[in-house]
């Protein structure tokens, strides 16, 4: 084989592993998604009301629970995130209703008292995801407010391929306006499982950067290359549209 053959072979495998490199270091991987809706029940007061027949105090309206993370986690990256959204449901007008036992029993509007009128309201939420590097590692505490929209986001970071699977915590905290103690409800607890993998050993980071630079490299030393490939490329496309013509 001549030399300037073996050159452009050569060229040509690390033109195509090196866009490889990128591209699987570029492209979306698997992520996982949960949705869950909170009923007006499930956020209320655990303790009973004071008074006998009076539902406990419960936020006023209902709550989408949304949590994503990455299904799939290149080694080495640091664009991991895992997010908790809690926003307003879409059907938060539902108005309960008690139904009366007996015969021709009928549906009546049930009052539950607004928790926000007696209660400052605390979302908080934790990550434990053993094996894997999580920031922030702590209980996070955001206030949460009528209408409004809170967000939990984790950042990931992976060292070491393989299966980790975690568990995101989330609680409300309730404060009595009065000074009363305050008490804390655990309002879900979901797990969640994230693979950690790599390309023929190589991670996220890397595979992108020896992507580049194999790209790079051979824009620089093979470009004479290229251009006469491209060129024999397009007289072959030309002899044979040449021939389909006669």
């Amino acid at each position: 084989m001549k030399f300037s053959s073996l050159r452009r072979l050569l060229i040509a495998v690390l033109l195509s592993t090196s866009l490889a490199l990128l591209a699987w270091g570029a492209i979306p991987l698997r992520a996982g998604s949960i949705s869950h809706t909170l009923t007006r029940q499930e956020m209320s007061l655990s303790t009973p009301s004071a008074e006998p027949g009076i539902p406990s105090p419960a936020l006023p309206e209902e709550r989408l629970l949304n949590l994503t993370w990455p299904a799939t986690l290149r080694q080495g990256e640091e664009s991991g995130y895992v997010v908790l959204t809690l926003e307003v449901a879409e059907n938060e007008l539902v108005i309960p209703t008690l139904s009366t036992a007996g015969e021709g029993s009928v549906e009546e509007p049930l009052s539950i008292p607004n928790i926000y009128a007696t209660h400052n309201v605390m979302a908080e939420a934790r990550l434990d995801l053993a094996g894997l590097s999580v920031a922030p590692d702590a209980l996070v505490s955001l206030s949460l407010r009528p209408g409004e929209t809170v967000d939990f986001r984790w950042n990931l970071h992976a060292t070491e391929t393989g299966t980790y699977r975690g568990t995101v915590w989330l609680y409300l905290r309730y404060l009595p306006l009065d000074g009363s103690p305050e008490s804390r409800d655990a309002l879900k607890a979901i797990d969640i499982e994230i693979e950690v993998v790599n390309f023929l050993g190589i991670g996220g980071p890397a595979a992108r950067l020896i992507g580049l630079l194999g790209v790079i490299a051979c824009g620089l030393f093979g470009f004479s290359d290229l251009v006469n490939g491209l060129r024999w490329v397009r007289k072959r496309i030309g002899r044979k549209r040449l021939h389909a013509a006669h």
